[in-house]
């Protein structure tokens, strides 16, 4: 009967440091993400406001190249802005979870 409480207590306390292993393996990748995130935010966020500098100055040419590439310009912007406002979405999410 002892042998088979302590053959129980050692399996149940080799699965709780494997357990242990994996949460903190995990915790450490999840912390990895949340940095590269808020870097790529950092960098959405200057790209958002260079491309806009761009946008606000006139437009000199009507040749169709030029008129294109403002245009791609544009909706490259606002998907700059779509996906950062997503990103920002889901960080304000996990913070409310947290609260």
């Amino acid at each position: 009967m002892n042998y088979l409480f302590y053959t129980l207590l050692f399996a149940s306390g080799a699965l709780n440091i494997v357990l242990l292993y994996y949460i903190v393996k995990f915790g450490r990748i999840i912390l990895g993400f949340e940095t590269k995130i808020e870097f790529a935010l950092d960098e959405l966020d200057q790209t958002y406001s260079s491309i806009g500098e761009i946008l606000s100055m006139p437009l000199y040419s009507d040749n169709p190249e030029i008129v294109r590439i403002y245009n791609l310009l544009q909706s490259a912007n606002s998907a700059v802005l779509s996906v950062a406002s997503q990103i920002g979405r889901i960080e304000e999410v996990d913070a409310e979870e947290e609260e």
